[in-house]
């Protein structure tokens, strides 16, 4: 049975069980905590029944609580899931701060720390010891940790996307029927930079270029999402609307506000160029298209 990855997903069905990871980073090694299963027959990881109202993420992190007597911080990036007898089981990381003495199962259940070189003796389970190193390396990498993320965050918002590589990603984002702008996203190190592209430098031409850099400066100091820019696509140099943030603050809501911002940002910009150039007797295309930008081409 093997794992299937977020990033293969577009819809979410309605799950009825979750799963979490609990881990602890020990300056360069990761540990992670595992508990024996109700029947005390083998080594397992924290699941239980999803309960409405709750998020699949929240039920696993209150099972981990119960089961493992553990409490953190749940990152909000979901890396897949297993199947559990015919179930498939969403699964989680969590991110351990306090290590209870009592909780809830504890007469119950043991609770055992291991490292990643011990996840094949330990665990039984084929696909669920693959979804364990496979957070294992989500933690250790950080590629691998914007994949997922990004990715658990478009799925919930039902936007297609690319992964181009393990520091750029490509946001198809619908502004009507059948049209959509593409956000792109690229990491470096720790560091994001959503961006999405505008009108050509050679569009807007000299005549208004000098008096468009002094507006943009001043849209740069009103708002607290986003900043112009000028970015070189290919062979052209373009506006772009930009917004850098860490990514380990980067939560759901974050990141609609920041998708939001941007795209209603260009096409307040670009009606407003359009106008302009309308009153100095120049024309433009229109912008909106069906592939408005066909790729990254950087």
């Amino acid at each position: 049975m093997a794992v299937c990855f977020i990033f293969d997903l577009m819809k979410e069905p309605r799950w009825t069980k979750s799963a979490i990871i609990p881990f602890l980073r020990a300056g360069d090694s990761i540990k992670i905590l595992l508990v024996r299963n109700y029947k005390d027959t083998k080594w397992v990881i924290p699941k239980g029944t999803v309960s409405k109202p709750l998020k699949p993420v929240v039920a696993a992190t209150k099972e981990a609580y119960e089961e493992a007597g553990v409490l953190g911080k749940p990152h909000p990036l979901m890396l897949g899931f297993y199947l559990k007898q015919g179930v498939s089981v969403p699964t989680f990381l969590l991110e351990v701060d306090v290590i209870l003495k009592e909780y809830t199962e504890r007469d119950i259940r043991q609770r055992l720390w291991i490292t990643r070189d011990q996840i094949d003796d330990m665990i039984e389970d084929i696909d669920l010891r693959n979804i364990v190193k496979a957070g294992v390396k989500c933690i250790r990498k950080r590629g691998t940790y914007f994949r997922y993320l990004i990715s658990t965050y478009a799925r919930e918002l039902d936007l297609h996307f690319q992964v181009l590589s393990g520091k750029h990603i490509q946001l198809n984002y619908p502004t009507g029927v059948d049209t959509f702008r593409n956000i792109h996203v690229r990491r470096s190190t720790s560091n994001l930079e959503f961006f999405v592209y505008s009108r050509e430098i050679s569009e807007v031409g000299e005549g208004l270029a000098s008096r468009f850099q002094f507006e943009l400066l001043r849209e740069n100091a009103k708002h607290k999402i986003g900043f112009w820019c000028i970015k070189k696509r290919g062979e052209e140099l373009r506006y772009a609307s930009i917004h850098d943030i860490e990514m380990p603050v980067l939560s759901f809501e974050v990141f609609v506000k920041i998708l939001k911002t941007l795209i209603d940002t260009c096409f307040d910009w670009e009606r407003r160029i359009d106008e302009l150039l309308k009153g100095g007797g120049e024309s433009v295309s229109g912008l909106e298209s069906k592939v408005d930008d066909p790729g990254p081409g950087l």
